[in-house]
């Protein structure tokens, strides 16, 4: 009878094995057949807005790389929340990427978060930053430089004003990265966007605004504008291409402020490491496209590629910062 029983449990043994490497089988040559259909990009964004025309041309290049359609799939709503949610429910098969951005680490770090961007989604690659830059209102403050401005705002505590597109912000909390990082305060002016924002620097009603490089041409001497708005440095540690004139955060001092808005591709949870490979080189190759160039560099956006680790170590290093300024700050996100 102990032989029999014996017997049994090497039989079950061997089927749970069988079954084991015949899983594995499969998965591997599913990896290898990859992609076999059409694939979705799914956007935060409405249909025609200006991320969502920046982002279709990466969907083609990398179409056309995939030899399979990469359709663009606007699902906007609840500030990235319903694109989010919708792709971390998708099978992890490689069929539904998203064309995620900060906006997601900041959905993250909300009481009762329903995402947690480190743990829901696997990194692919990232796209792209989009570069702000700080500005001063040229006749109100005298600063040219990040060290003299950090010395005018403590010249004047409570007295200068900061505008931003909202609470919550991309250009909200970098500037409030700033001044936990300097000790310094300003009062925060939240605005519905960012062109009331910059028309409010230029007229003097706010002093300081993180803004969009393409928007500052009527405003900034160089640009060919009035000379309103001085820009100071760009929040991204090097300088930028787009604005070689300008510095960056670590040549103004500043080498742990690295804020820019990212872009990038993701997957849901758990995602084969063979699919993400190919769809990590479809990224990479499509960032090359001359359209998808041109796209970016429009709208002065960095194109950045590179691996998925670096995606995922961006990801960690933006969540920790975000974390440290919400306990040091009290700043609650919504």
């Amino acid at each position: 009878m102990t032989s029999t029983l014996g017997n049994l449990v090497k039989r079950g043994a061997s089927m749970v094995l069988g079954a084991g490497l015949l899983a594995g089988i499969a998965a591997s040559a599913s990896a290898q057949s990859f992609p076999s259909k059409p694939m979705r990009m799914v956007l935060a964004f409405p249909a025609g807005s200006g991320t969502e025309l920046s982002y279709r041309p990466v969907a083609d290049a990398m179409s056309r790389v995939l030899g399979q359609t990469v359709l663009v799939d606007a699902r906007p709503g609840g500030g990235s929340m319903v694109a989010s949610l919708y792709v971390k429910a998708q099978p992890a098969d490689g069929y539904t990427l998203y064309a995620a951005s900060n906006t997601v680490t900041m959905k993250s770090l909300v009481k009762d978060a329903q995402v947690d961007i480190r743990r829901d989604f696997t990194p692919v690659g990232l796209m792209n930053v989009a570069t702000l830059v700080f500005t001063v209102n040229a006749d109100q403050v005298k600063a040219t430089t990040m060290k003299e401005l950090v010395d005018e705002i403590r010249s004047k505590p409570g007295q200068l004003n900061y505008g931003s597109y909202g609470v919550g912000s991309g250009a909200h909390i970098i500037t409030e990265m700033f001044l936990n990082e300097t000790k310094t305060k300003m009062v925060h002016v939240p605005f519905q966007g960012t062109a009331q924002a910059e028309l409010e620097t230029a007229a003097g009603r706010i002093q300081f605004n993180a803004a969009f490089y393409p928007t500052l041409n009527p405003f900034v001497t160089s640009l060919g504008g009035n000379g309103k708005i001085r820009m100071i440095a760009v929040t991204i540690p090097e300088r930028s291409s787009l604005i070689p004139g300008v510095p960056g955060m670590r040549e103004s001092g500043y080498p742990d402020l690295d804020s820019g808005l990212w872009g990038g591709v993701v997957g849901p949870a758990n995602m084969p490491r063979p699919i993400v490979d190919t769809l990590n080189r479809a990224l990479n190759e499509a960032l090359k496209d001359p359209k998808v160039v041109e796209n970016f560099t429009r709208i002065g956006s960095l194109i950045l590629g590179g691996t998925p680790e670096d995606m995922a170590q961006k990801i960690t290093r933006q969540y920790d910062a975000y974390a440290k300024l919400m306990r040091e700050t009290g700043i609650v996100l919504e």
